[in-house]
């Protein structure tokens, strides 16, 4: 019976120290998570907002072709005007996206 208790001391001193170095390692990773997560976060509203402007010029773009849009004499802007203004973005939103 001594050596069981001895035995289950020696296992329990070392599953102690396991959690310990388990502690550790997980204090230092959490800054690393909310990082993370803060950069999915700002990624996302980054891919929002670019949706929301690349909406608001499309309509634009169709709003200029009918016959209020016209009227107004505006500056015209063309679908090809808005793909050169998108590449890049487009391209940086991807390649975001496909690292998170």
């Amino acid at each position: 019976m001594d050596e069981f208790i001895k035995e289950s001391l020696e296992i329990n001193l070392l599953l102690s120290k396991q959690h310990s170095i388990f502690c550790k390692k997980l204090i230092e990773i959490s800054p690393l998570c909310q990082e993370d997560d803060t950069l999915v976060g700002q990624f996302n509203d980054y891919k929002t907002n670019f949706e929301d402007i690349d909406e608001k010029i499309s309509n634009l773009i169709t709003w200029q072709d009918n016959s209020k849009g016209k009227i107004e004499e505006l500056l015209k802007v063309k679908e090809s005007h808005k793909e050169i203004l998108f590449t890049d973005s487009k391209i940086q939103i991807k390649q975001a996206g496909r690292e998170i």
